[in-house]
C-alpha cells in the first residue's frame, strides 16, 4: 500500500503529473536549498533541526510528539518515521535504469551513485544501520519486493541499498 501511494501518479500546479514520491522530499520543492521553506525550517525557534534535513527532523519531531498518545502501537515513531524516508528512497530510484545503478555501483570512487533524495536517516547512523539490517533480513525484505518496492526485483534493491549506503556516506 505504501509502494502504491508513492507510485502515484499527482499534479503540482503549473507542473506535469509526476510520482507521489518525487515532490515528498524537500529537495523537490522549489529552488532547493535556496527555497523559502528551506530557510524557515531550518531556521525554527528551537534549534532542534539538522541543517542536513531540517524538513524531515522537523517533520520526525512533530510526528513523535503528536505519536505520544499512541505510542504503545508504535514505540518509535523517529525509526518508523525514518523507514518510510529510507522506503520513499527506493521507490524514488525505481525511476532509474538498472543499468545506471550498476555502472555507478562498479565505480568504486567514493562519489559515485545516482542521486536520490535522503532524510535524516542518511546522517542517523543508529537507525540506518538498524534499516539496512532490516532491509537485508527476511520476511521484511520479501515483503517489500512483493509490495512492488525495487520494482520487486532483488538485485535492483541491492544496487538500490548500496546506492543509498553511498549518498549516506556522503552526507555525513
Amino acid at each position: 500500500m505504501l509502494h502504491e501511494l508513492f507510485a502515484a501518479q499527482v499534479a503540482r500546479e503549473g507542473k506535469q503529473q509526476h510520482r507521489a514520491v518525487d515532490a515528498l522530499f524537500l529537495w523537490a520543492w522549489g529552488d532547493g536549498a535556496d527555497d523559502g521553506l528551506w530557510n524557515f525550517v531550518w531556521s525554527t525557534p528551537d534549534k532542534k533541526v539538522s541543517k542536513l534535513t531540517p524538513l524531515s527532523s522537523y517533520l520526525s519531531g512533530l510526528f513523535s510528539e503528536w505519536g505520544k498518545s499512541f505510542t504503545s502501537l508504535t514505540p518509535d515513531l523517529e525509526f518508523l518515521y525514518e523507514r518510510f524516508e529510507l522506503l520513499g528512497s527506493v521507490a524514488h530510484l525505481e525511476a532509474t535504469e538498472q543499468s545506471d545503478l550498476e555502472k555507478a555501483m562498479a565505480d568504486n570512487r567514493p562519489n559515485s551513485w545516482v542521486w536520490a533524495p535522503v532524510g535524516r536517516y542518511a546522517w542517523h547512523t543508529s537507525n540506518f544501520e538498524r534499516l539496512l539490517q532490516e532491509i537485508g533480513e527476511e520476511p521484511f525484505r520479501r515483503e517489500l519486493l512483493d509490495a512492488g518496492f525495487a520494482r520487486g526485483n532483488e538485485t535492483f534493491l541491492g544496487l538500490a541499498v548500496e546506492n543509498i549506503k553511498r549518498i549516506a556516506r556522503r552526507v555525513r
